[in-house]
């Protein structure tokens, strides 16, 4: 396998590592409710969204969006 294969292979297997450790509650799926825990306050930039029931932190964008909307949020 030449190197440019090698680091391609390498890349999809940490993003897919990465995106099991953002979205790894399984039980949301099932539940079909939201994670609620406390890491939700941190916000991790890749694949995962604020509302989603697997995402176990929380998207910048939707964060923002989030604040935006609430009706405590200044201009």
């Amino acid at each position: 396998m030449n190197r440019k294969k090698q680091s391609g292979v390498f890349r999809h297997w940490v993003q897919a590592a990465w995106f099991a450790l953002t979205n790894g509650y399984a039980a949301g799926y099932f539940q079909g409710k939201i994670f609620t825990g406390k890491t939700k306050a941190l916000c991790v930039p890749g694949l995962n969204c604020y509302s989603c029931p697997g995402a176990l932190y929380a998207c910048p964008i939707g964060s923002l969006q989030a604040v935006l909307d609430s009706g405590s949020f200044k201009k």
